[in-house]
């Protein structure tokens, strides 16, 4: 239902359920302290996929001095990913090393993601009626779910992204409705950058900006008969950022090249599982409160952000990498929680309330403990042997099985005898990988490790390695040849 005025504000405790403790600030930092208890609980783990290549980069970032405009613009460096993450990680895998390294530096965009999170509450809530009161349950349906506890200890980049994206949206909207002026659209800009060398996403944040505009067009009259230099300070930023975004396209960026990422945008495209991974997503983040989805009211005053956010999922679920990868969806969440707080509010029963709380913080809390703990996950895969919950299922992005795989090979790989010889087989991205582990410790001194992309039976016989060992490294099923001997599910002996 469309409405023009905005909700009354209610108190918690008018609403039979009290919002005013525990504090903003407690959750906040409940929830800093959750993803840096796992964080270190965890750290001893291998970092997977994509975190070897941002290690890599990192790696190179620092060897070349930190000369960005030298390895970002270089997609055999950067293997095609964008090197902010490896920016940011570069000293601490240089003093930390590489594992420790890049963990602890995604638990740092954590914080900033929690940071940006609550700016973006705190400046749309009054969107909704909802004051400083409703924080610390938004703070709570934004973050206490296993995803987002796992993406402090994720070594990926997309908690700096997320949080890039949340409080650029929110300069944004202050270029609309404050007076501002050429510092601020150029903060925009900044953002925009930032955000753009964690993720290639900000290619989708463009279209958002335009729908979000069009939504304003009474604003923008307003503004260009009272403040024109305002709306020229605004066009200019995104005209910035489009160029930006082209000249990486065109190979002419030296902080970022999208020349090779067509390739991205070809293949078949499914759909449909594409949009139940947005479903999935959404049980796995807010568990029993999805229930409240069909009661949103979206009023005038808070139609664009619904707006917006519809159409991030949409141009997010015409990409086919989206089948498995849930985490894209990030700031779905802090757009949602404010709709998803007055729903709340309007519900009559007081048991009903105190069920969809109490049963958020027991599901949701369980579903953080078991993907962020090792023994707890391995006993559920144990009970579950048929759910498959690994690369490119539902579960892809909760990947404490991915950690667990390859501690488990690499243990494997150091009872093999002494001075072994060892073939490291894997396709993904390339060369992307190739030595990081070994570099980071994780594999005993004496064993000779060779890097390859396939292994087949010419090569054995050209590298007479009769004797030798092969593993497959996760995520991808191991393809060895009929001939070898399974020592693991990952490892096989070369007769």
């Amino acid at each position: 239902m469309l409405s023009a005025a905005p909700p009354e504000p209610a108190s918690g405790r008018a609403a039979g359920f009290s919002l005013r403790r525990p504090s903003a600030a407690f959750v906040a930092a409940g929830i800093v302290t959750l993803g840096v208890f796992f964080s270190a609980l965890n750290a001893d783990l291998p970092i997977v996929r994509n975190a070897l290549l941002y290690a890599q980069i990192a790696e190179d970032l620092w060897s070349h001095g930190m000369r960005l405009w030298t390895v970002c613009s270089d997609p055999a460096i950067v293997f095609n990913k964008p090197c902010g993450l490896g920016a940011v990680a570069a000293p601490l895998v240089h003093f930390m090393g590489i594992n420790a390294g890049l963990i602890w530096a995604t638990v740092a965009g954590g914080v900033l993601l929690v940071a940006a999170t609550w700016a973006f509450l705190r400046h749309f809530n009054p969107r909704f009626g909802l004051g400083s009161e409703a924080l610390p349950l938004e703070l709570a349906l934004c973050f206490f779910n296993p995803l987002l506890i796992y993406q402090f200890w994720s070594a990926y980049s997309d908690v700096f992204f997320t949080a890039g994206f949340l409080y650029g949206f929110v300069i944004f909207d202050r270029l609309l409705h404050e007076r501002a002026g050429a510092k601020l659209a150029l903060a925009y800009f900044g953002l925009f950058v930032f955000s753009s060398l964690m993720k290639h996403g900000t290619v989708v944040l463009l279209p958002l900006d335009v729908a979000y505009l069009l939504w304003h067009k009474r604003e923008l009259r307003l503004l260009w008969r009272e403040r024109r230099t305002q709306v020229y300070a605004l066009v200019a930023a995104l005209i910035a950022c489009a160029l930006f975004l082209l000249l990486g396209r065109l190979g002419h960026n030296p902080l970022l090249n999208l020349v090779a990422n067509k390739s991205q945008l070809e293949g078949e495209l499914n759909y449909p599982m594409n949009v139940k991974q947005v479903v999935f997503f959404l049980l796995i983040a807010l568990g029993s409160w999805v229930i409240l989805l069909p009661l949103i009211e979206i009023r005038l005053a808070n139609a664009a952000l619904f707006t917006v956010m519809l159409l991030n999922i949409h141009l997010l679920t015409i990409y086919r990498g989206s089948s498995f990868n849930m985490r894209y969806y990030m700031a779905t969440l802090p757009i949602l929680a404010p709709y998803l707080v007055v729903a709340f509010r309007k519900l009559r029963s007081v048991s009903l309330r105190t069920a969809l709380v109490g049963s958020f913080l027991v599901l949701n809390g369980l579903g953080i403990v078991v993907f962020n703990t090792r023994t707890l996950y391995r006993g559920l895969t144990a009970a579950l042997p048929n759910l498959y919950m690994g690369a490119t299922s539902y579960f892809d992005n909760l990947r404490m099985g991915d950690h667990l795989e390859s501690a488990d090979l690499i243990a494997a790989v150091n009872h093999l005898p002494p001075h072994a010889k060892l073939f490291h087989v894997s396709s993904y991205y390339g060369e992307g990988g190739f030595g990081v582990l070994e570099q980071a410790g994780f594999f005993r001194p004496d064993i000779s490790i060779s890097y390859r992309n396939d292994l087949t039976p010419a090569a054995i016989e050209e590298l007479h390695a009769a004797g030798a060992y092969a593993m497959y490294p996760p995520p991808f099923a191991p393809e060895p040849l009929p001939t070898m001997e399974a020592i693991t599910p990952r490892l096989f002996r070369i007769p």
